[in-house]
């Protein structure tokens, strides 16, 4: 979203800001009651199309240590989803879009199956839809300097989908977040 001019957050060990945006705004101020997210929240307050850019020369990758267990790799992601409550209204709405249309499209998929419609043509919507994001995958791998994982990658949309679908609803019933 960054690229098309609607930057909404930031990981604070991926990105650089100027001191005086940061005290002209107050830094994290708004945000020391929220147990994570801080980093995504001060941009979500501060970041425009016109103060962002991306930066994705090879030199400027920066690495990080992954969670090391499912468990705690779930207790994080959840904790993301936590602040994403936060963000500003137009950036909910464009992420709740584009996760509804991922679960409308398989819905509808399944639902015109079931209904009979010509196999064909539901096999020719799911291959377009299907190339195009490898298309864009690939060349965002290329760009970024990746070689894994194309192929297995729609496999990790759906599992993606499903695990934020469980955490979304079980983040209604709980409060607590845990680090």
């Amino acid at each position: 979203l960054a690229l098309a001019g609607m930057p909404y957050m930031g990981v604070g060990r991926n990105l650089a800001y100027r001191k005086s945006l940061f005290f002209d705004v107050g830094g994290f101020v708004k945000h020391y009651k929220i147990t994570s997210g801080d980093d995504d929240l001060f941009i979500n307050q501060v970041a425009r199309g016109s103060n962002t850019r991306i930066q994705p020369l090879i030199e400027s990758h920066t690495y990080s240590r992954s969670k090391q267990t499912f468990a705690s790799w779930l207790r994080q992601k959840k904790r993301h989803l936590t602040t994403g409550r936060f963000y500003r209204t137009s950036h909910k709405l464009v992420l709740g879009l584009f996760s509804f249309s991922q679960l409308l499209f398989i819905g509808l998929l399944i639902a015109l199956a079931i209904l009979k419609v010509d196999w064909m043509l539901l096999s020719g919507i799911f291959a377009l839809r299907l190339i195009s994001q490898l298309i864009i995958i690939k060349k965002s791998m290329i760009r970024l300097n990746e070689k894994h994982f194309l192929l297995l990658s729609p496999l990790f949309e759906i599992g993606l989908m499903l695990i934020n679908l469980l955490l979304g609803f079980s983040g209604l019933f709980s409060k607590k977040t845990q680090w």
